[in-house]
């Protein structure tokens, strides 16, 4: 073994294991079913993963997917699932999180009738490259809807009602 640690009398390996992601209802999930859930980077894998798992365990029925691209395709298996979910209304809110009072403020005005109940950040952009090779350029493209988004959600929604202020880290979309 490459890296041994001494545990009490024996000896510890690290090991990755697989986990299972069951779905399960919150204690909240029939109050913030009554609520309006925003999910950045919407119409991407994370995004749409995050939208048909708040469906299906009952938390969301209106959602908002943020997305700097658009609507995904309609054969999208991804998007049918989360459009084949009953009883849910999914809006898709074209713009960049990273710009300010463009989405944010859309998606607080746009979607008044709902309260704000759920923000859940995955909108990132993939631009992978060696250390020796990142550039100042690179790092901006990144960070912008990664760090500026995330810092932008937080003060527009500081003093929302929000049950639920969800950022994904940047390695989530390697394990989707």
């Amino acid at each position: 073994e490459p890296e041994l640690a001494k545990v009490g009398v024996g000896w510890a390996v690290p090991r990755l294991l697989g986990a299972s992601m069951k779905l399960t209802r919150t204690h909240n999930a029939r109050r913030d079913s009554e609520g309006t859930h925003a999910i950045t980077g919407g119409t991407g894998g994370l995004g749409m993963l995050t939208a048909r798992w708040l469906g299906t365990i009952g938390m969301a029925r209106h959602l908002v997917l943020v997305s700097r691209s658009g609507a995904p395709s309609e054969r999208s298996t991804d998007w049918v699932g989360v459009m084949s979910l009953p009883a849910i209304q999914v809006h898709i809110l074209r713009g960049s999180v990273d710009e300010p009072r463009d989405v944010v403020g859309r998606v607080l005005h746009q979607h008044g009738t709902e309260p704000m109940r759920g923000v859940w950040h995955t909108a990132g952009v993939l631009a992978d490259a060696l250390v020796a090779q990142q550039t100042p350029q690179r790092l901006r493209l990144v960070f912008a809807p990664k760090v500026a988004g995330a810092l932008l959600l937080h003060g527009t929604l500081h003093c929302t009602c929000l049950s639920t202020f969800s950022i994904f880290s940047s390695i989530a979309a390697l394990f989707y």
